[in-house]
């Protein structure tokens, strides 16, 4: 005898089912569709005769009284592991000899580059301000676009979670920013200040080829690869 399986109407309805009950993110409904939808054909490999939306209650009372809230939990937990695991391997990058040895020769460079005159060094911040700016509202505009563009879907969870980071590191960008230009600068600019003012340039511009290329870039090729159906 041939299984009993979720048609295309039933599947909708389990979509209809999880929104109704506030999973938001399209890829944690999707895992949550595929979870109800074998659980209810399970239940019909012992009674094929029991209603769907009895099959679909029978599910979603194993949840418990929170719902689906532990679940969506869950998957937001898997998020941030994932986000740790790529600052992990964006870290082991670095941590090669050719990496380091460039890092060290781009420091050098800066700090030399960096002018004692406190006029020339207002314009040199200046500049800096100004590239970082306009990549990370370029990167923004670019991405946000995008995925509107080939996703069905833009609620989706890891994409809101990089949306996130977007605009808490602009904030520390801002609030960088901002400590570098309240330094005095009134005189000549102090040997602690121009190793300060390279630090900060460095690793500000590192956090930011993570935050708004590798870390979208490898988010975008994972919902690609993981929820192919949201694809356009």
């Amino acid at each position: 005898m041939q299984q009993r399986i979720c048609t295309k109407d039933e599947i909708e309805q389990l979509h209809l089912f999880c929104n109704k009950h506030f999973v938001k993110y399209a890829d944690v409904r999707e895992e949550l569709v595929d979870h109800l939808a074998s659980a209810i054909e399970e239940q019909w490999e012992t009674d094929k005769n029991i209603h769907f939306k009895d099959a679909l209650q029978n599910c979603y009372n194993q949840f418990g009284v929170m719902g689906f809230h532990k679940i969506v939990s869950k998957k937001k937990e898997a998020v941030r592991k994932y986000h740790i695991n790529l600052q992990k391997k964006y870290l082991l990058h670095f941590i090669k000899v050719p990496q380091i040895f460039a890092t060290i020769l781009i420091a050098v460079a800066l700090f030399y580059a960096i002018p004692d005159n406190s006029y020339l060094f207002n314009w040199c911040i200046g500049g800096f301000i100004a590239i970082a700016m306009i990549f990370i509202f370029t990167m923004i505009n670019y991405y946000s676009k995008r995925w509107k563009k080939i996703f069905t879907n833009s609620t989706i969870l890891i994409l809101k979670d990089v949306h996130f980071l977007f605009l808490l590191f602009a904030l520390l960008t801002f609030m960088m920013i901002n400590f570098i230009t309240s330094l005095d600068k009134t005189v000549t600019i102090q040997l602690w200040e121009k190793v300060l003012v390279t630090f900060s340039v460095l690793i500000n511009s590192i956090s930011i080829l993570f935050v708004f290329y590798f870390l979208p870039k490898h988010a975008e090729e994972m919902v690609i690869k993981q929820y192919p159906q949201l694809v356009k």
